[in-house]
């Protein structure tokens, strides 16, 4: 492989103190990724199957009954929708993202402790935020009771083994520095990502092997 196979990149690249891809670093992540890939995939064969899913739902591509607006009559807007595997398409709708934190478990979400001492402007938000709060999780509340297959597999893109999966086209501009850096965590947790064996060790040896050299280098890259 010369640079001039490389695949074009998508985006600006190449200016001063930016990661510039070879043909080496390219290999030797994808190699890495293959050792591995089939470990980080789920095992239920469903969640890999090809999928069609609606990325852009939205309040603006969503059209709903006035006289009952919980009745969906059309959705638009579908010419960007593509077949992949299901754990790469499932996702939250649009209509319910927000720009915060998104809490953990399935706990009452309360206002900040120093709510009182905000200004009015601040206790606003604050309530602004925990409603949407409160709606991301009650839709993965709903979810989970309606459709658990999704639920798991939105519970499954947040693993290591779910950023890596989502990731790996990333390879395909200058996605190496991401890509190393979750597989060399992907090396320290090998044991649970494949299970251990009635002697404590991993079930299956781990085919990544990481250097103190790898790991300096990669500090670079990410720095």
């Amino acid at each position: 492989m010369t640079q001039q196979e490389l695949p074009r990149p998508q985006g600006l690249f190449y200016g001063p103190g930016q990661y510039r891809p070879t043909p080496t670093s390219k290999l030797s992540a994808l190699t890495n990724y293959l050792k591995v890939a089939k470990h980080l995939l789920p095992r239920k064969e469903s969640f890999r199957a090809s999928t069609m899913w609606h990325s852009d739902l939205h309040t603006n591509n969503i059209f709903v009954d006035l006289r009952k607006p919980t009745e969906i009559l059309g959705v638009i807007k579908w010419q960007s929708v593509y077949l992949s595997p299901f754990v790469l398409q499932a996702r939250h709708p649009a209509l319910i993202e927000f720009n915060g934190p998104i809490p953990e478990g399935f706990g009452r979400i309360e206002l900040p402790k120093d709510f009182d001492d905000l200004s009015v402007d601040e206790q606003k938000e604050a309530k602004m935020l925990r409603s949407a709060q409160s709606l991301y999780k009650l839709y993965e509340v709903e979810l989970r009771q309606r459709n658990e297959d999704i639920f798991r597999v939105l519970q499954y893109r947040e693993m290591l083994a779910g950023k890596i999966s989502a990731l790996a086209g990333s390879l395909f501009s200058d996605g190496e520095p991401i890509i190393n850096g979750l597989l060399m965590a992907v090396e320290k947790e090998w044991p649970d990502i494949v299970g251990r064996g009635p002697d404590g060790q991993p079930s299956v040896p781990c085919p990544l092997i990481f250097s103190a050299q790898d790991n300096l280098l990669q500090s670079e890259h990410e720095s």
